[in-house]
């Protein structure tokens, strides 16, 4: 009686532990899940990188080692997951090459957003070339 008590515990103790553990799992998959679908600025820096280089490389593409080679401190699986969102919102098209292999050419939206993007960071740059050559009397050399 006291065996059959103790192994009914142990049995409702790895039931516990193999619900929580599903649960956990469930938890993170739906948070990965979550981050994949949730949205995420057109350009941040990844994006931004990822697409001008596309469109640098033009009509011939860019492929994945042209990104690590580029991007310092780049994380595969950050390249797929920008590159995968960046073709459903229609800046880039990519055509696999094999497991974990591909090339990315820009399409003419993501063509056009470069060239904006570049423009505002040119615009930026020189505005602030300027605020430095006032405040340290650049202008006087």
């Amino acid at each position: 009686m006291l065996a059959t008590s103790r192994v009914s515990r142990i049995a409702s103790w790895m039931h516990l532990s193999t619900s929580l553990i599903v649960g956990v799992i469930s938890e993170q998959c739906f948070i990965i899940r979550k981050r994949d679908i949730a949205p995420t600025q057109p350009l941040d820096e990844l994006n931004w990188k990822i697409v001008n280089l596309a469109a640098k490389r033009g009509h011939i593409g860019a492929t994945r080692e042209d990104f690590f080679i580029e991007i310092r401190g780049l994380v595969y699986e950050d390249l797929e997951e920008a590159v995968l969102w960046l073709e459903r919102e229609g800046y880039l098209t990519m055509e696999w090459m094999g497991p974990n292999k591909f090339l990315v050419m820009v399409t003419e939206k993501g063509s056009q957003v470069v060239r904006q993007e570049y423009e505002k960071r040119l615009d930026a740059y020189r505005k602030r070339i300027e605020e430095q050559r006032g405040q340290d009397g650049l202008d006087k050399v």
